[in-house]
């Protein structure tokens, strides 16, 4: 009788055990199966502090900002044209356009920001076409005739903000110039 309570014990021990396992693994299993909450924007992880430099060149004539972008993190950073990348206008109170690539805007791609370095970002700009350079303008007056363009069809925005879905960065590009910058005195040497 002894053996049998014994056996009994055992049993009933494993069978609670058993059970606390089977809790436990359920618990688990509802746990990473729950849907979690995205993870914030990260708009430190890329940053462009200045102004873009612009052109206009190309067969059809379409204007590029040129951004230098600071990559800030410990890992290289890519993206090509199979990302999920937005771009979006920024007001000036902060709030956004709805996303604007491929009609009007698009990255070139492929981009390469290595770890800690600052590489050049180009945001074509296909839904304005400028006029042709004419033979008698200077660079500067054409450039100038640019910077007149991007003011007037960009006056309402404050820059450009790019949404990487897949690394969630967000990447606030600054308006460019919209008036000349001065010419800085040269000193003597």
């Amino acid at each position: 009788m002894a053996l049998k309570n014994t056996l009994l014990k055992i049993a009933a021990a494993a069978a609670g055990i058993t059970l606390a396992l089977c809790i436990a693994a359920a618990c688990a299993l509802w746990y990473a199966s729950k849907p979690k909450p995205p993870k914030p924007w990260n708009s430190t992880a890329l940053t462009a502090s200045d102004a873009p430099s612009f052109v206009a060149y190309g067969k059809e004539l379409h204007i590029y900002l040129r951004y230098e972008v600071q990559n800030h993190t410990d890992n290289d950073y890519s993206i090509d044209k199979n990302q999920r990348v937005r771009v979006m206008g920024r007001y000036p109170n902060g709030s956004l356009t709805t996303p604007m690539e491929g009609d009007y805007i698009n990255i070139e791609f492929p981009l390469f920001i290595p770890a800690h370095h600052t590489a050049m970002m180009s945001i074509e700009i296909t839904g304005v076409v400028p006029v042709a350079k004419e033979a008698k303008q200077t660079d500067e007056e054409y450039h100038e005739q640019l910077r007149a363009l991007l003011n007037k069809v960009g006056s309402a925005f404050d820059g450009l903000t790019v949404f990487d879905e897949d690394n969630h960065y967000q990447i606030d590009l600054p308006k460019w110039k919209t008036t000349k910058p001065e010419d800085k005195p040269q000193t003597k040497p």
